[in-house]
């Protein structure tokens, strides 16, 4: 876990320190890691939604759909963070 953090030093960033970052005179982060960060929580939420409706008898016929939505959005989350 250690080498990863070491290897993705954006990714180790607090929010906070992400925007600090993305407003200096740098090159990175930049338009890219931005878009992948945004692309990133857009892909969590859906999956935060699917989990919030899967299993809930309200939606029971929604659960085959939430069964093949779930897992790509938690690979992308996790992907697009790389």
């Amino acid at each position: 876990m250690i080498t990863e953090e070491n290897q993705e030093p954006l990714a180790s960033l607090t929010v906070r320190g992400f925007r600090g970052a993305a407003r200096s005179r740098t090159p990175a982060p930049g338009g890219g890691s931005a878009s992948a960060l945004l692309a990133s929580m857009g892909a969590g939420l859906g999956a935060m939604v699917g989990w919030m409706t899967y299993g809930k008898r309200k939606f029971e016929a929604q659960d085959p759909v939430m069964r093949q939505l779930i897992p790509p959005l938690d690979v992308a989350m996790r992907e697009l963070i790389r």
